[in-house]
């Protein structure tokens, strides 16, 4: 079948972009795969990392088996879908298929204009949208969150406390609300150590030993919410995330249009 020029550039440019994604989603299923299965390697790998870096058994220590098992689904599902995808445009662009570039094209409208939904809902309603993500962080702490990081949830909560120096969704006291947590919670504590103003983010070392059973505002972060701390960080990236948002849809957009000028291409052909 022979195809004018533009349509030429099209088919290429539809197979050389997924082509990409196709080796980036098979790379992602099998390192998701390899997480899953074969945890112990991780772990070999995390104690040669850590004696690298002199950090000791804190990465060994953060990442359980129950952390690695679940990244590992993650990576799954995501390499999944994008072989998936990816697939559909390869060989709908190869053999010139006018069905499967059709799928392809309908699949990339329907997560372009989800993407659209969801922005235009979370500016519209703002406010609701701010509850939702508020009642989301407070249901993962009270629900989820353990001694430790025995879950990615814990692991998450974990790293974002330490990092943006935050301390539970309001305050200390939704500590009280983890049903794990406090089930664990043998010593007293008032809070996990990374609520408490750490000397070593990266090994999470408090500055004062007594942090945990003794919070103070001058040796914790006692007092400072983890949704307003995450709130800031994103209100000052917000430009970046704006022209992050704009460059993932205009490809996306750019996508639907040479598939569609490939998809008249082939049925002129016929």
């Amino acid at each position: 079948m022979v195809l004018d020029c533009c349509a030429t550039c099209a088919k290429y440019c539809i197979y050389i972009f997924n082509v990409v994604f196709f080796l980036g989603g098979l790379l992602t299923l099998g390192v998701g795969i390899w997480m899953v299965a074969d945890t112990a390697a991780i772990h070999t790998l995390v104690r040669v990392s850590d004696a690298i870096k002199g950090d000791g058994q804190h990465l060994q220590n953060e990442l359980s088996p129950g952390v690695l098992q679940q990244a590992g689904w993650i990576l799954i599902v995501a390499g999944g879908a994008t072989l998936f995808f990816s697939f559909l445009g390869c060989c709908g662009a190869i053999r010139e298929s006018q069905c499967l570039l059709s799928l392809y094209a309908v699949s990339l409208m329907l997560v372009f204009g989800l993407e659209v939904c969801a922005g235009v809902y979370a500016y519209v309603a703002k406010n609701s949208f701010e509850e939702n993500a508020r009642s989301l962080m407070m249901m993962s702490l009270t629900d989820e969150y353990m001694n430790g990081s025995s879950n990615a949830v814990t692991f998450g909560w974990n790293r974002m406390m330490a990092d943006l120096e935050c301390c539970g969704v309001v305050d200390y006291k939704d500590f009280q609300l983890a049903r794990f947590w406090r089930k664990a919670n043998t010593n007293r504590k008032q809070l996990p150590v990374q609520c408490c103003k750490l000397k070593d983010k990266v090994q999470q070392i408090p500055i004062d030993p007594n942090c945990e059973e003794f919070p103070t505002e001058a040796n914790s972060n006692m007092f400072k919410g983890c949704y307003e701390a995450l709130k800031t960080v994103l209100r000052n990236h917000l430009t970046i995330l704006v022209y992050v948002g704009i460059g993932v849809g205009a490809s996306q957009l750019f996508g639907i249009i040479i598939t569609f000028i490939l998809c008249c291409a082939v049925d002129k052909d016929k």
